[in-house]
């Protein structure tokens, strides 16, 4: 089994879905997630470095 990236993710849902809204909703729930596994004793460095990334993409998201 492949594993698919946050990018590739991501654009999957910016492919379908257009609205903003819903693509901030999208960050907002993978915000929440990630501070629900960081309270949980799953964050990883990975985790780390992909929120960088997350707030990249938020940006597009917000300035469109």
């Amino acid at each position: 089994m492949s594993i698919i990236t946050r990018e590739d993710a991501f654009g999957l849902l910016k492919k379908y879905n257009e609205d903003p809204f819903h693509l901030q909703h999208a960050i907002t729930v993978e915000a929440v997630m990630r501070w629900y596994a960081k309270e949980e004793g799953y964050e990883t460095k990975i985790f780390k470095k992909e929120i960088i990334k997350a707030r990249d993409l938020q940006q597009d998201v917000l300035v469109r």
